[in-house]
């Protein structure tokens, strides 16, 4: 190990850093359960400890254990049981950043709903759609497919879709 390499794996300041000794910690642990849950509840307490002295915020320890979990294999209610344990979800800031990915993830299920909805109003208005059609509806923003969905049931044939569609991109 060159000693750069060195200097990075022992940074504490570094979030990077502090990513690759997690990431390394949980190639130790190897694919035993027992070893991931050990390795999670040992990173989980560093992050807290480097939270709390204000080496890493509450958005960078989030996405080191959102990281992590993705490698670990472990279960999401194991993960979730050991950072309940450790207190990672009791953080004064953590709800917050939570919360912003939970939003962020509602408002994309919402999006793909309404999508779904419209594709669902369209085949049974008997409107086939041709590929190209599918992506420009699929890439409409969430006010756009509402507006597309309201606008389903006043369409008479594929060419209102087609003049609406092309109505909507000219105001964009």
């Amino acid at each position: 190990m060159v000693a750069d390499e060195a200097e990075l794996l022992a940074s504490d300041t570094r979030p990077f850093a502090v990513v690759i000794r997690s990431w390394l910690a949980v190639q130790e642990a190897g694919q035993a359960e027992n070893a991931q849950a050990d390795a999670r509840r040992a990173i989980g307490r560093q992050l807290l400890q480097a939270r709390r002295q204000g080496r890493l915020d509450a958005a960078q320890v989030l996405a080191i254990l959102i990281f992590l979990g993705a490698l670990s294999g472990l279960s999401d209610m194991l993960l979730e049981t050991i950072d309940q344990e450790l207190g990672l979800t009791d953080e004064a800031t953590m709800p917050e950043v939570l919360s912003y990915f939970e939003r962020r993830a509602m408002a994309q299920g919402e999006a793909e709903g309404i999508r779904a909805t419209v594709f669902r109003q369209l085949a049974r208005k008997g409107m086939a759609l041709d590929e190209s059609t599918e992506v420009h509806i699929r890439g409409l923003e969430r006010e756009d497919l509402l507006a597309l969905a309201d606008a389903v049931l006043d369409l008479e044939n594929r060419s209102d879709l087609d003049r609406w569609l092309a109505q909507r991109a000219e105001q964009a």
